[in-house]
């Protein structure tokens, strides 16, 4: 196969664009072009063109579930009410006076006040550990509150901490 863009764009053409050829995704029209051509880098060539190609773009059928509508939190009254909670992960890591190691930090925000507060963890921090972080550092400290906003993190998604913040009757 010789070294020239064009003849390989229009090979990619023939056995992706051509009505006959189905427009098939990157998979299937790399299967039906490696049986006659090979050249250094077919892959990603075939992968580029195919995402990029403008009409299988634009025709494509969503195959997820169709998103929620985006509604506004709701204005609060008082402080702790409702917070927000995220992480910072990929720290350099540091130790304590403990010596104890981490590599992250686990941000809970007030909503009304936009009160911080900052605590050291690690990225391998369990959802039962989170809910004794949570528990001793924010409820004993301001109540509980009754709405936790979060990213939808697999930690604050586990079946734990779901069941904890029912039983806490937080939203």
């Amino acid at each position: 196969m010789p070294n020239d863009p064009a003849v390989k764009q229009e090979i990619m053409k023939m056995n992706h664009d051509d009505p006959h050829a189905g427009h098939f995704g990157v998979a299937k029209t790399m299967e039906v072009i490696r049986r006659k051509y090979h050249w250094l880098g077919i892959a990603q060539e075939i992968k580029d063109y195919v995402v990029g190609y403008d009409v299988c773009q634009r025709t494509k059928a969503p195959r997820h579930k169709p998103y929620g509508e985006m509604q506004p939190l709701p204005i609060l009254s008082w402080p702790w009410e409702s917070i927000s909670m995220d992480m910072i992960v990929e720290l350099p890591p540091s130790t304590d006076a403990d010596s104890k190691a981490y590599n992250a930090i686990l941000v809970v925000v007030d909503r009304f006040t936009k009160m911080a507060k900052y605590f050291p963890v690690r990225t391998t921090i369990t959802a039962a550990d989170l809910a004794k972080l949570f528990h001793q550092h924010i409820v004993c400290s301001f109540g509980t509150p009754s709405s936790i906003v979060t990213d939808r993190g697999s930690l604050f998604t586990s079946q734990y901490w779901s069941s904890l913040c029912f039983h806490m009757k937080a939203r």
